[in-house]
């Protein structure tokens, strides 16, 4: 017990580095082929690290600065969230009662508590924020990552004649990776744009922040989608009830199902 209570303490103190660890890596693959190419055009590898770390800084730039907006409006906004879900949770112990379903009412408010909900909704935007905030952290092993990454054909090379495969092996893998990237980036691209459009049409709030959301969160197989789908189904609920929360879900099971 007192080692897997050491090892869960590790784990959580650990998730400090690991996420933003993974996200570096994940934007190293990316980019390495854009950094490749940059190269055969005869443009600095070091020059073509820095367009590439600009380029991401911008595009990070704009993404802290919507998040950062959308958490003032939130937070603004959850005395009013936190009355409509109580009027939801109401209205829905009204019905069951009305149709002869017995619902201890105490049981109900505390599985659904409005002011529990809000505090895990806020949490996870915050956690989201907390991981955009640690860019230099992220951009510096980013960085390293993709000059190591982009050195690796050379140093096969070098090792060539006692592994004649390991060049071509690498390039497959590669191939592969940057393939799989390529296509899960474009699917992952028209689902968080179709969700938007569909959640600015129903008029869910910060359907902008729900699209970039599914956007990422795709690139997590089977259960992103679903993580995605939590927070604007929730709101749906909070702002329109059952009926346009039943809508929402099934526009994200449609679009992940295109």
């Amino acid at each position: 017990m007192a080692a897997f209570v050491v090892v869960v303490a590790g784990m959580k103190a650990a998730s400090t580095l690991i996420v933003p660890f993974l996200l570096a890596v994940f934007l190293a693959v990316i980019c390495l082929p854009l950094l490749v190419w940059l190269k055969n055009k005869g443009v600095p590898q070091l020059l073509g690290l820095v367009v590439i770390v600009a380029m991401l800084i911008g595009v990070w730039t704009l993404v802290i600065i919507l998040l950062g907006t959308t958490l003032a409006d939130f937070t603004r906004n959850v005395p009013v969230y936190q009355q409509k879900l109580g009027e939801v949770i109401g209205e829905a112990y009204s019905y069951l009662q009305d149709h002869g379903i017995v619902v201890d009412r105490s049981m109900m408010e505390n599985i659904f508590d409005p002011a529990r909900l809000m505090r895990i909704l806020a949490s996870t935007l915050n956690s989201l924020g907390g991981m955009l905030t640690s860019a230099f952290v992220i951009f510096l092993m980013f960085a390293f990552l993709l000059m190591e990454a982009a050195g690796i054909p050379q140093k096969i090379t070098l090792i060539r004649e006692s592994r004649p495969g390991a060049l071509d092996s690498y390039n497959a893998i590669i191939t592969g990776i940057n393939k799989y990237l390529a296509i899960k980036s474009v699917t992952s691209f028209f689902t968080g744009a179709l969700i938007f459009v569909f959640l600015k049409f129903q008029g869910v709030d910060f359907p902008i922040l729900w699209g970039m959301i599914a956007f990422l969160l795709n690139f997590i197989p089977n259960i992103g989608s679903l993580l995605a789908a939590v927070p604007p189904v929730l709101l749906a609920l909070i702002q329109f009830g059952f009926g346009q929360a039943l809508v929402t879900a099934g526009a994200f099971l449609a679009v992940n199902m295109v």
